[in-house]
């Protein structure tokens, strides 16, 4: 009886002294590790920018897109408008009394435009180049700083006008198109050093022209004979085509070939040209289409316009975008149109 006694004496003695213990740790010892503190997070509200409205007049000619999207200009009673559609704030390119924009086209990879200026020397007209950077909002002359000397070229006809410029910008070489009434067409070349050469191409009618994006290598169509052909006159023959249409080039330097028959394109064929095209690859359109209607992207997408059903496809994923309005251009993220007088972007899908 005693041994069962002093058992349960010892038990009770050990519950209590356990008891005892796990207040002290409850209480004192894990009291400031186990207190929880919170800190009030402040989540600032959304920044929500309102649209803006980009009004464009109807007489509004040379309508573009940079092409990032964030500009659109256009040429508008001798003036050259820049505007931001974030903000829709507007630059106007100054453009000298006596003087005549020719063209105008944006640089591929950066928010600069080159300007082809048409103006009187000497009583002969000439062509000068000027870039006009948004950012800084100035004009700057193309010139050939080394030799201290100002670049132009003249004009064989007081009618004659630049119809197109191709850039390069990695090798900063330019291609220009001299369309001359009732006369054979003229590319002239500008170099790094801003030095100017008439190409010798014995070619009398050229149409589209592209360049390579990281090489100085141009084609061209040769309209007389339907044949594309490079900057050494040499043809890029693709043997199924009978009437080769230029589309456009990406940053990888494809070069991008329609089929055209019976004025509508049926097959696009694209490649680097190195001698010939037989590796060159091909898709089909399910409807042929215009080819004024297809866009091709620095990516490489390649954009076909239903301006019927007002709807712009991605030819190799088939992926189809809605837009509102007339296009105007298709840029690296969307779509630009025209409706009700007002500039309207797209996203692409």
């Amino acid at each position: 009886m005693k041994t069962y006694k002093r058992i349960v004496i010892w038990i009770l003695i050990s519950v209590s002294i356990q008891v005892i213990g796990l207040f002290y740790l409850d209480k004192y010892y894990f009291a400031e590790s186990s207190e929880i503190k919170s800190t009030k997070l402040v989540v600032p509200p959304k920044k929500i920018i309102k649209a803006v409205d980009i009004k464009v007049d109807s007489s509004a000619k040379q309508t573009q897109m940079s092409n990032d999207g964030k500009y659109l200009s256009y040429y508008d009673n001798d003036k050259l408008k820049v505007v931001d559609t974030v903000t829709g704030s507007v630059n106007t390119v100054k453009i000298p009394d006596g003087v005549s924009l020719s063209f105008y086209k944006w640089l591929p990879d950066r928010n600069r435009i080159i300007l082809a200026e048409k103006m009187k020397k000497n009583q002969i007209n000439i062509i000068k180049f000027y870039y006009y950077d948004v950012s800084k909002n100035i004009t700057e002359e193309v010139r050939n700083d080394a030799k201290n000397q100002e670049i132009f070229f003249e004009l064989k006809n007081e009618k004659s006008e630049i119809e197109d410029i191709e850039l390069s910008p990695l090798t900063n070489v330019m291609y220009v198109k001299v369309l001359n009434p009732g006369r054979r067409n003229v590319i002239y070349r500008l170099n790094i050093m801003a030095d100017i050469n008439k190409l010798d191409l014995k070619v009398y009618s050229v149409g589209k022209m592209q360049i390579s994006y990281t090489e100085d290598e141009l084609y061209f169509e040769d309209l007389l004979y339907k044949k594309i052909r490079n900057s050494e006159g040499k043809e890029v023959k693709i043997p199924e085509m009978k009437s080769p249409s230029i589309v456009g080039s990406d940053s990888k330097n494809n070069i991008y070939i329609a089929d055209v028959k019976d004025g509508l394109v049926n097959k696009i064929y694209w490649g680097i040209y190195k001698g010939n095209t037989t590796t060159w690859t091909s898709k089909e359109l399910v409807v042929p289409v215009n080819v004024k209607n297809i866009y091709i992207s620095l990516g490489g997408k390649i954009y076909v316009n239903d301006a019927l059903n007002a709807v712009v496809t991605e030819l190799l994923s088939g992926n189809q975008t809605k837009y509102t309005g007339v296009l105007q251009s298709i840029y690296t993220k969307g779509i630009a149109t025209i409706e009700e007088g007002k500039l309207v972007k797209t996203s692409f899908k």
